[in-house]
């Protein structure tokens, strides 16, 4: 159950997102940069959801994309950072790797499913808020 609070917010967000209209944040403003474009969302100041957000729904009252170095686990965004140095037999870094190229196959090891956060691996680390 929505306060009324909460439901007057995401009626101004939907009208915000049709009439492209901007408002001031009563929360933390996430910036994310693209490289012609600047989107900005906004995020309750009192949600851990906001930790490495890069943007915010707040319909959905949820982070939809995480800031680079941090992955999203469980709704939340999480610091990660793989294994320094670990590449494939073919000389592929984590950053190349695609979801359908992550595996169990050890190099010198580990596997990439061990090694690099986009896989489910790396090392997590506490997430700044």
């Amino acid at each position: 159950f929505r306060s009324a609070i909460a439901q007057d917010l995401i009626k101004q967000k939907q009208k915000q997102q049709v009439t492209g209209q901007t408002r001031s944040c009563d929360g933390i403003t996430l910036v994310e940069y693209g490289v012609t474009t600047k989107n900005t969302s906004c995020c309750p100041s009192d949600s851990i959801k906001c930790a490495g957000c890069a943007t915010y729904d707040i319909v959905a009252e949820s982070c939809k994309k995480c800031q680079g170095g941090y992955i999203m686990q469980d709704g939340l965004c999480v610091a990660c950072e793989d294994t320094v140095g670990w590449v494939t037999k073919e000389g592929a870094t984590c950053d190349s790797l695609s979801g359908a190229m992550c595996n169990d196959r050890p190099v010198n090891g580990e596997s990439s499913k061990q090694a690099c956060c986009k896989c489910g691996g790396g090392k997590k680390l506490a997430t700044p808020f």
